[in-house]
Order: C-alpha cells, then structure tokens, then sequence
C-alpha cells in the first residue's frame, strides 16, 4: 500500500513524507513469520524530521537504553528499510540525508553538513552498541570509531577521531542520572594542523599535543604547540596551557609564549567565566622582549613590562600596561631610559606616558587617547628637547639643541595639529651659526598658518605663509616674507606670491610630468629690490625671470663666511 502527504506529529517532533510504501499488514507479517526478511519492507521518500525542545530532558543513560530497546524492536518488526530524499531540523539547523537504509539491524546512511560537506555513518548494535562514524571529502577526511556498552554503573562509550594525520582518543563514562559524563579523557599526540584552519595565515603548521580530562563536574586541560612560519621573515612561536575549571568558570595554572626573543606568561590563578564580565579577578602578564632577537629592525636590549587584565564596563577586559627599557638602541639610536605606560578600555586606548631619555640629555614624550572605533585622538601631545639626530646629517650640517612641543586632536583623515620649533646653533658649510624658530597650525597634511624665523648675528629672515595640501596638489601662499639686516636695511613682500606644484594624473597621457608655477616674489624697501618668478611643465616647457638691484653681500654676512671685499650688485636682469 501507498500513502502519500502523511504527517505526525508529538510533543516533542514533528514527522512528514511525501510518499511512504509498504507491504499490507497479512504480507508483511507473513514474511516474517516465513522468515523471509529480505528486500525493504518500508520506502518512504521526500521526508522531513523536526525535533522541539523539551522541558523536560532524560538523562544520557536514558537515552542509551531507549535507544538499545528502539533498535531492537525494529530488529524484530521492521528487518529492512529504506529512506530517501529527508531532512532533519534541530534547534534551527538543518542536516540533508539524501539516503538512509536499515538492514539485518545496521543503520547506514548518507549525510550532506552544512557546506555541502559529505558524511557517511555506520551504526550497529551488539553486546551494548557500537557505533562507525566516518566522513569523507577533500575538505573534511575525518574518520570515527565509536563504542559503547553497559556498566555497573551506568554505561561507558569510547573512540577515536582521525583527522588527516591527527588522532584524538576519547573515552567517557556515564552514571545512570544527568547529561554530563563523571569521568572523560581525551588525547591527542603528534598534532599537526595547518594554520590557515587556526587563523595563522602566515604559518604553514601548528604542531603540538593535546591532554584532557573531567572528573566529578570539573576538567583539566594540558596543551603544548609550536606555530611554524611560511618564511624566515616570522619567528616561530611555542606555547604551553594547563588550566582547570567546571561548567562556569576556568582558571589558568600556567600560559606562557615565545617567540623570537619575545616571552609572555600568565599569572598562575586567573579565572576566567564564561559569560560576560568575564574575568572573576585580575591577572597580570608579563613580558619580557630581547630586541637582539627580533629580526624586524637592527635593535639591541631588552624591554620589560606588565600588562594588568580586569573587568571593566564593556564585555572586554581593561588592560594598564607598564613598559620599561635601558640602554636599547634602535637602528644605532641609543635609549638611556624608555618608559611606556596606558590603559586599554575597548574601544579606547589611553597613552598616559611615552618617555625616552638618551645618553647625551635628550628626552621625548607622548601622551594621548585614541579611540579605536571612532578612528580619533584626543589630547595628544608631544614634547621632544635635545640634540638627537645631529649625527645623521650629511657632512659639515648640524646643530646644538633643538626644543619641539606639538599638540594633535581629530579624526585620523583629518588631523588638527599645532605646535613650536627651536633650534640653536644650526650650522652648515661656510654658514655662521644661527637660530630657527617656527610656530604652526593645521589640519591634515594642510598648514592653515606657518611663521618661521632665521636669525644670525643681527639679521633676520621672516616667513608667513599657508599651505593646501591634497594628492595631486601641494599650493604654498606667502603671505609675508622680510629680510632685516645688520645695517636695519629691510625687504619685505609687497604682495602674497604662491608657489603651486601640481602632478599630472595618472593614465593621460602625460602621466608621471608634474607642474610647478612660482608667482612673483618682490622684495622691495630703502631703493632695493628682488624679484624672482617662474613656471616649469615638466618635460615639455617652462620660463623663468629674475631682476634685482642695489644688494650687497654685506646683506649675508651674519649668515656666510664671505671674502673680501664687499660686493654691490646695483642691477640684475634676466629672463630664459
């Protein structure tokens, strides 16, 4: 007989075929009775099983036995079966079995996961049960072997996972009462897992062994690994886990890392839960970092610190980290002192101290807040007094001190910034010594105001001015520029001039020229007077023009070590 659009359904689950086919009750009971137990006495196709929660839950011995009962009668009554096309949905996932059979008392079946991923199964009852899980395809090669039998107690199951080269051997044992075993293990030796599967994109391997185990409502963990890199540009990484706990809470009796002079570790006791606020008291890392070690950068020394893990306001810990180093040297700048000092409170990271000091005086700090999520900082600041740097100059350049205080607030794209300049003592072939000074505002890569200063003996050279700043475009406006000498002679501009450079946008077909354009620059006062202007379109063409008169080289004295004697230039002029 057929029957067709058939639906049943309980409390707990809900049954429906589209066909379900199947001896008269007299044929069907007569080939058992005949012994005649071949062939599917039930084909049912186009199926969909969907389980609800219950309120109230069997214990898994339950279960055990109701399922040894459950393949036993269908043993007896239903020798062979066969199901196609089905479905079943569970707390709202799907699992696609497109072909099921029962036969002499073994269920096998074919599966699809979620991701089209294939699985076949094998269960077959005995002395108790034992269960043959495998599943195959290239992206899973999974295999699993399961046994489970009856015990004084309760009953014991126990297997194991292959996948790939690993193994994991797994062994649990229930009482008659609750969901949870009283006694598990599980062992894992040999591990090598790709680190594409981990998150580690740039690490060919995690290798390392796995130990665990639970007893009376509580679990042990005892894990080692090492991460090994695609190329030799990334270090290795070790680490080693033991930690303990039960169904609410772990705590950390050991976690440390390595790698390439970089060691981290855990203070043993730091208890985790497993909800938010998720830490139950702090827990401090320490960390410890030779920078001979690392081969990002030429660095030597070492730099020790403490990061204090607790619960804030956000799901995320807060994290104060504590950051001390001496003599480190970085790319030959060598650090007396270097101190950084902060707090991290998601989505915020606040710098309270940057500090580094140099064996010759100088010292620099930094403070601020920048805010991860927003993609701004707040009060930054940045002091810096000394003469660092000097050394790095090409030959015959240099200065005694140098004192820098800027201030930058803003989003990230558009950063307001201000600050100060003083340099003493600046020097350079032929040159007498003389002071820079400079004072800015701006926002971005744009200066909205600039004054600076050149001062030598008795002269002094003045600049303010402006500059856009935009990919294609750099326009600097001089909105004031005068030259006073020792004699009180002075030129000053008589009107803004701008200097613009301009690159030619990619894919013209003038791509990669560029454009700069100098408008007038007139230096006028006391019956003197400069001018200079020019344009240039790289390669194709430019011009230029220039005229001066009554200047003389007394004008640069303070400045350049001139031989005598004093020259006059009364006129110049010139155009090309």
């Amino acid at each position: 007989f057929v029957l067709t659009g058939v639906a049943f359904t309980n409390r707990t689950a809900t049954l429906q075929a589209d066909r379900v086919a199947a001896p008269v009750p007299t044929v069907w009971l007569s080939r058992l009775a005949l012994g005649r137990r071949a062939g599917p006495f039930l084909e049912v196709e186009g199926w969909q099983f969907e389980s609800r929660p219950s309120a109230s839950r069997s214990s898994v011995y339950t279960n055990f036995v109701r399922l040894q009962e459950t393949f036993a009668r269908l043993e007896k009554w239903l020798p062979a079966a066969r199901l196609t096309n089905g479905t079943i949905r569970s707390h709202g996932r799907i699992l696609a079995v497109p072909e099921a059979t029962w036969r002499t008392g073994i269920l096998s079946a074919r599966l699809v996961l979620p991701g089209s991923r294939p699985v076949s199964l094998r269960v077959a009852p005995g002395n108790g049960m034992s269960a043959e899980v495998s599943a195959l395809g290239p992206d899973l090669g999974v295999q699993s072997t399961w046994s489970a039998s009856n015990t004084a107690a309760g009953f014991r199951m126990a297997g194991a996972v292959t996948w790939r080269t690993n193994r994991a051997e797994i062994s649990a044992e229930f009482s008659r009462a609750g969901l949870l075993p009283d006694t598990a293990t599980l062992r894992a030796d040999g591990l090598g897992i790709p680190g594409s599967l981990v998150g580690l994109r740039r690490f060919q391997q995690l290798t390392g062994s796995l130990t665990a185990g639970w007893n009376t409502n509580g679990f042990h963990v005892d894990a080692n690994g090492r991460a090994l890199p695609e190329s030799a540009r990334l270090p290795a990484i070790t680490f080693t886990l033991r930690a303990s706990g039960d169904t609410n809470s772990a705590e950390i009796d050991a976690l440390a890392m390595t790698a390439s002079g970089l060691a981290v570790s855990v203070s043993p006791g730091a208890r985790i839960r497993y909800a938010p606020l998720f830490l139950e008291r702090p827990a401090t890392l320490a960390v410890t970092l030779n920078l001979a070690d690392q081969p990002w950068i030429p660095a030597r020394g070492t730099l020790r610190g403490k990061v204090v893990l607790e619960s804030g306001n956000q799901p995320y810990p807060r994290a104060a980290f504590t950051f001390t180093g001496s003599d480190v040297t970085i790319s030959n700048v060598p650090a007396k002192s270097l101190r950084l000092e902060g707090e991290f409170d998601w989505p915020k990271v606040r710098v309270t101290q940057i500090a580094v000091e140099t064996p010759d005086g100088s010292e620099a700090t930094v403070v601020g807040a920048v805010d991860l999520v927003e993609k701004t900082i707040a009060a930054g600041r940045l002091r810096y007094s000394g003469d660092l740097g000097k050394d790095l100059l090409p030959k015959g350049y240099s200065f005694g001190w140098a004192d820098v205080e800027a201030q930058f607030s803003g989003p990230f794209a558009a950063l307001s910034h201000s600050g100060a300049v003083h340099i003493s003592r600046l020097a350079w072939p032929r040159g007498k010594p003389a002071r820079f000074s400079g004072a800015w505002e701006g926002r971005g890569f744009g200066i909205q105001t600039a004054d600076l200063a050149l001062a030598a003996g008795e002269s002094t050279l003045r600049l303010h001015g402006a500059l856009e700043s935009s990919p294609r475009l750099e326009d600097l406006t001089i909105s004031g520029l005068t030259f006073h000498s020792r004699t009180n002679a002075e030129l000053s501009l008589e009107q803004p001039a701008h200097l613009t450079f301009r690159k030619v946008p990619a894919g013209t077909n003038a791509s990669g020229a560029w454009m700069v354009q100098l408008q007038p620059v007139q230096l006028t006062g006391g019956g003197r007077a400069m001018s200079l202007a020019g344009a240039v379109n790289w390669p194709r063409q430019g011009s230029w023009r220039v005229s001066a008169r009554g200047l003389g080289s007394s004008w640069l004295a303070d400045f350049v070590e001139l031989p005598e004697p004093e020259v006059t230039l009364r006129e110049l002029a010139g155009a090309g």
